[in-house]
């Protein structure tokens, strides 16, 4: 899968799915300062699917419907990163089968899968 991460996504989380033969480029480890619609059409324009833990994403690709190939959102606040690498390891089947196309939520208790009327 190839993978946009953005700035927020903690670098061991990357190192993983890196280590688990996923192509992620992180923008931690290049010019930051982007605003979500740049970094959002950047991921589009490699044609990468975003993992981000912010949620305003959510407004911007399902009721904004701007153009996407995919998001994984991340939503295991609290967590420690072994436990969002755990977490992660045990839903990542399903993500990998859903996407693209699909804005993603992987929760501490739950994982929640829209499709994305307008995917890119």
């Amino acid at each position: 899968m190839r993978i946009l991460a953005d700035e927020n996504i903690h670098a061991g989380i990357v190192a993983w799915l890196r280590a688990n033969g996923e192509d992620i480029v992180h923008v931690a480890d290049g010019p930051s300062a982007m605003t979500n619609e740049v970094l959002l059409a950047r991921a589009r324009d490699q044609k990468r699917i975003l993992m981000t833990d912010d949620k305003d994403f959510g407004e911007l690709i399902l009721h904004q419907r701007l153009c996407t190939c995919g998001v994984i959102l991340m939503r295991l606040g609290g967590a420690s990163l072994s436990g969002r690498i755990a977490r992660l390891q045990a839903v990542w089947p399903l993500v990998a089968a859903k996407q693209p196309g699909h804005f993603i939520v992987i929760g501490n208790q739950n994982i929640r899968v829209r499709p994305i009327l307008n995917p890119h």
